[in-house]
């Protein structure tokens, strides 16, 4: 996994991903990959607490780099959070919006967004056999397909939010849907 992150993440930075957009079901592909998490979940003791729009979310978006951002953040939730794991997706008029919320005991409240940051590791000292690298090619991805990526620390909660255009009802009926 870790030598995937390391090829991924070199790939990114030198230009040489090729982004595919097609009308992706967000809602769906975050199931999926919430259900690839369930061992682990179950293994930590966690349930995660999920909220999901009764309809699909579209969007022009590439499935593929959609599901590494969704792998990498579920991935460090699960790493790094403690006790809950909160997972939300909000689908407004012409955005969508993913809230992944964990509770830990580690310190990011000074500077959330250094989660961002090549190599960053909360605790050194712990080892989770961690790069370092997950969070920021989630966002490099994110922002390469048009999102917005954010961190962000309240009452012992880390969160990472992410926001894409959703796509226009009119391309729903005239692409197929990954």
């Amino acid at each position: 996994m870790q030598c995937l992150l390391i090829l991924t993440f070199v790939r990114v930075q030198n230009g040489g991903l090729t982004i595919t957009p097609v009308l992706v079901d967000v809602k769906q592909c975050l199931c999926e990959n919430l259900f690839s998490f369930y061992e682990d979940f179950k293994n930590r003791e966690i349930e995660p607490k999920v909220e999901l729009p009764e309809e699909a979310c579209y969007a022009m978006l590439d499935p593929s780099l959609l599901t590494r951002i969704y792998e990498n953040i579920l991935k460090n939730a699960l790493v790094h959070g403690d006790l809950e794991i909160a997972v939300s997706l909000v689908c407004r008029e012409d955005v969508i919006i993913l809230n992944v919320r964990n509770h830990t005991t580690e310190e990011h409240s000074k500077d959330p967004a250094m989660v961002f940051e090549r190599f960053y590791q909360s605790d050194k000292a712990r080892n989770h056999q961690s790069t370092g690298l997950g969070l920021c090619i989630a966002k490099e991805l994110t922002i390469r397909m048009g999102g917005s990526i954010r961190a962000y620390y309240e009452n012992d909660l880390f969160g990472i939010e992410i926001i894409f255009q959703q796509a226009n009802r009119s391309q729903y009926r005239n692409e197929k849907v990954e």
